[in-house]
């Protein structure tokens, strides 16, 4: 049960980091709050970085993190970062 609720909470963090990233490619002239902006580039810094590592292992989560962010870059069309 313990192991199920940790995995939840990792996908969590990991679906809430990846649809915030997205924003930075989705939404790059949004004009709205500049927390908004500041979130997706946050968000993209933590899949760029070992943000993605670390809750991987942290949550337990049985994950690539390289194929998951080749995964995201391919899907937002930013294929210069793709490795």
């Amino acid at each position: 049960m313990t192991l199920m609720v940790m995995n939840t909470i990792g996908l969590s963090i990991l679906f809430a980091e990846f649809r915030k990233a997205s924003w930075a490619y989705f939404l790059p002239k949004y004009h709205g709050q500049k927390t908004v902006k500041q979130s997706a580039s946050d968000s993209l810094a933590f899949i760029e970085g070992t943000g993605l590592e670390v809750v991987l292992q942290t949550y337990h989560l049985m994950y690539d993190p390289e194929r998951l962010r080749n995964v995201f870059f391919s899907m937002v069309g930013d294929h210069a970062k793709i490795s």
